[in-house]
């Protein structure tokens, strides 16, 4: 007996893909896919299909999500800005009224600190700036070189906790620039 069936995978993933970092840490990404869902309590929600791009876990995918701001002030829009920033978004930039276009966002890096799920929760993903994403992996290094064996990037986390005292000098610090390109890096924001 033959049998048909119609298929589409537009919105699939293979089975075996989704394999996240098993180790807490900072990881440089890049956008491979976004979609739209809708929550359980209605809301609209963004979501990101993420690759790891080096590394150990190099080749690895996660997914995060935002909720669409309902409000000017709604608490989700903290969540965007970091995650805006992260991709390298300048602060000046967001201080403006714009439109996203969620399409124009694949292919974009950013980096992000994971922590993986503990049974039978979500794991914690928090947009970081390239430059935090620097200094984590520097002090793992460190740390890795100083005692000879690998520490896993939650004792670095610690450590800078303990070593780096923030004040506020005044001083702004030198916007992040793109490289150039043929086109421009932005372009999923319209002013």
């Amino acid at each position: 007996m033959s049998w048909t069936f119609k298929f589409d995978f537009s919105t699939t993933t293979p089975a075996g893909t989704n394999m996240p970092p098993k180790e807490e840490g900072s990881y440089k990404v890049k956008i491979i896919s976004t979609d739209e869902r809708d929550t359980q309590a209605g809301n609209r929600r963004a979501l990101f299909r993420l690759m790891v791009l080096d590394g150990k876990y190099k080749g690895c995918t996660l997914t995060d999500g935002f909720n669409f701001p309902t409000a000017p002030d709604d608490f989700v829009m903290s969540f965007w800005m970091a995650f805006l920033l992260s991709l390298g978004v300048s602060e000046k930039k967001l201080a403006k009224e714009f439109n996203l276009k969620g399409d124009a966002l694949v292919g974009k890096t950013g980096h992000l600190y994971y922590i993986p799920a503990p049974e039978g929760a979500y794991p914690t993903l928090k947009w970081i700036s390239a430059e935090q994403h620097e200094m984590y992996c520097r002090i793992a290094e460190e740390a890795e070189e100083e005692q000879g064996v690998f520490v896993p990037l939650k004792g670095a986390v610690a450590a800078i906790a303990e070593a780096v005292v923030v004040e506020d000098n005044g001083v702004e610090p030198p916007p992040v620039v793109a490289a150039a390109k043929s086109q421009d890096p932005l372009e999923f924001i319209e002013l």
